[in-house]
């Protein structure tokens, strides 16, 4: 699916709704761990294993237990490692950096990605046969805007965590900027459409957000401004508004 259509809070929902929901849910963003780490974090390692490893560490697949483990961004990892954990799946069992012991895997493997991996396989990107093995149950999440008719009850949904036990009173959106909402093509999904609630909810004003698909960025042909005096300009636009809102 892509950035922002909820493939964590699925995988998420997956766990908390099987058997396996006692144990742990460990999620691992594989775009975010350093390349000379990846391994370490994933399988752990021992004692020595190479400098400054002073201590034995257990790595995201044995602390995940009997529990789900999710590779979030799958199409990240570096080709020596993808063909590790082909033989990781494949055997149902590994070992530590620096370790001998095989340790069984139990946990269940749940992967994501936002890319085209029939692409990336054509590019070399991505192992063929490590997607034949992930690939034992696909999910497609659809993007917002192939459900629009999502869109009141996700916005309903997110003015209710917002308001939250803050005090005042929940107020639902006008349904004039419900019917903005599902206008909108929302490039950034689910994720997006949260931000610009949000934003309506701390400032209380229905166009705030709604006049550019990306708030506040300069329309093309306009000057370019210092990064430094473009945010502080921003910031204060906001804190007057937030001022002005609650006197």
């Amino acid at each position: 699916g892509e950035t922002g259509t909820g493939k964590e809070l699925v995988a998420r929902a997956i766990h908390d709704i099987s058997h396996q929901q006692p144990a742990p849910y460990v999620a691992v963003n594989m775009a975010a761990i350093p390349a000379e780490m990846i391994e370490s974090e994933l399988f752990g390692h021992e004692k020595g294993a190479f400098t400054g490893a002073i201590q034995r560490k257990v790595g995201k697949f044995e602390y995940a237990g009997d529990g789900t483990l999710f590779l979030d961004e799958i199409c990240s990892m570096p080709a020596p490692l993808q063909a590790k954990l082909l033989r990781v799946l494949e055997d149902r069992s590994f070992t530590r950096l620096g370790g001998n012991a095989a340790i069984p895997l139990k946990a269940r493997i749940v992967a994501a990605t936002n890319r085209d991996l029939a692409a990336e396989i054509e590019r070399g990107a991505f192992r063929k046969d490590l997607y034949f093995r992930l690939n034992v149950l696909p999910v497609q999440l659809p993007a917002l805007r192939e459900r629009r008719e999502d869109i009141p009850m996700l916005v309903h949904h997110f003015v209710n965590e917002y308001c939250d036990g803050r005090e005042g009173e929940t107020k639902p959106c006008p349904p004039e900027l419900i019917r903005q909402l599902m206008q909108r093509d929302w490039p950034g999904n689910i994720r997006e459409l949260r931000n610009v609630v949000r934003r309506y909810c701390v400032l209380g004003k229905p166009e705030m957000g709604l006049e550019q698909p990306a708030a506040g960025i300069e329309a093309p042909g306009c000057a370019i401004r210092p990064w430094k005096e473009y945010m502080e300009e921003q910031e204060r636009r906001y804190l007057v508004a937030v001022l002005r809102q609650v006197g």
